[in-house]
C-alpha cells in the first residue's frame, strides 16, 4: 500500500511520509525497497521518487483502488502539501478529484502565487459563484490580463448568481471598467470601514478597494482616493514576506 499510494506524489520525504502515512516506519520501509531492488531514485536533501516505468505502473494499482480511497489519498496529500507551503503541489492534488472548493478557497488566500491565472482557469465557471471570494479576483484578474471577453462572461454569471449576497454591494460596478468610465461619477463608493465588514478576505477586500480607488480618481476625491490606494497596498506589503509559489 504504501507504494501505491506513494505513486501519486512527485516526491517524498521522511517528513511528508510521517503525516501521509504515519503508520509507516519510513526507514525501514526505504531499506526493505532497497534490498527489493526497487527504482527508487534519491535526491537531494532526503528526497525520493520513482523511475518513470515504476511510477506508471504503481499509478495503475493506485487507480484500481476505490474511488473514496483514491479521494483520501490526494486530499491528505493536498492538505500536507499546503500546511508546508507548497501551494502548487497542493492545488495538483485538488484538480485530481476535482476539490473545486478547497482549490478556491487555497488559490484565493495566495494572491501572490506565481501561477495563479493558469490555476484559476481550471475551475468551472459554474463553481465560481460557490466562492464570491474566488470569483470577484477572478474578474480582476482577468481584467489585468486585458481579456474583456472573460471579464464580461464573469460578471454577469456574478450579477446573476450573487446580486442578493451582501458581498456584491462592494463589487457592483465592476463592469464600467468596460463599459464606460464616463459613468463613474455615478457610482456610490462605500466607506472602507464598510468593506472591510464584508465576509471577505483581506485579499478580496484589497481589491475591491484598490477598485473604488479608481472611482474616486474620477469624481476627483483625490484625498480619498490615495488613502485607498494607501489602504490597499500596506495589506500587501505587510505579507510581503510570506513564501508563495
Amino acid at each position: 500500500m504504501f507504494l501505491c499510494k506513494t505513486s501519486i506524489l512527485q516526491s517524498f520525504d521522511e517528513e511528508f511520509i510521517l503525516s501521509y502515512l504515519p503508520q509507516v516506519s519510513f526507514p525501514l520501509m526505504m531499506k526493505r525497497l532497497q534490498q527489493l531492488n526497487f527504482i527508487v531514485t534519491t535526491l537531494e536533501d532526503g528526497y525520493y521518487c520513482y523511475h518513470d516505468i515504476m511510477k506508471e505502473f504503481l499509478l495503475e494499482q493506485f487507480q484500481e483502488l476505490r474511488w473514496n480511497e483514491q479521494k483520501t489519498a490526494h486530499a491528505n496529500a493536498a492538505r500536507i502539501f499546503y500546511d508546508q507551503g507548497d501551494v502548487g503541489q497542493a492545488l495538483h492534488h485538488c484538480f485530481e478529484i476535482k476539490d473545486y472548493d478547497t482549490a478556491m478557497k487555497w488559490i484565493s488566500e495566495n494572491v501572490k502565487t506565481s501561477q495563479l491565472l493558469s490555476y484559476m482557469k481550471r475551475i468551472p465557471l459554474k463553481e465560481i459563484v460557490k466562492n464570491p471570494d474566488f470569483a470577484y479576483q477572478l474578474f480582476f484578474y482577468n481584467y489585468a490580463n486585458v481579456d474583456e471577453a472573460r471579464c464580461y462572461e464573469i460578471f454577469h454569471l456574478i450579477h446573476e448568481c450573487l446580486k442578493e449576497d451582501v458581498t456584491f454591494q462592494a463589487f457592483e460596478y465592476s463592469h464600467l471598467f468596460m463599459d464606460s468610465y464616463a459613468k463613474a461619477n455615478q457610482v456610490t463608493v462605500l466607506p472602507i470601514e464598510t468593506i472591510s465588514s464584508l465576509p471577505l478576505s483581506k485579499e478580496t477586500i484589497s481589491f475591491l478597494v484598490a477598485k473604488d480607488a479608481f472611482f474616486l480618481y474620477a469624481q476627483g476625491n483625490y484625498p480619498q482616493c490615495l488613502k485607498r490606494l494607501a489602504w490597499a497596498r500596506s495589506f500587501f506589503v505587510c505579507r510581503r514576506n510570506v513564501v508563495y509559489v
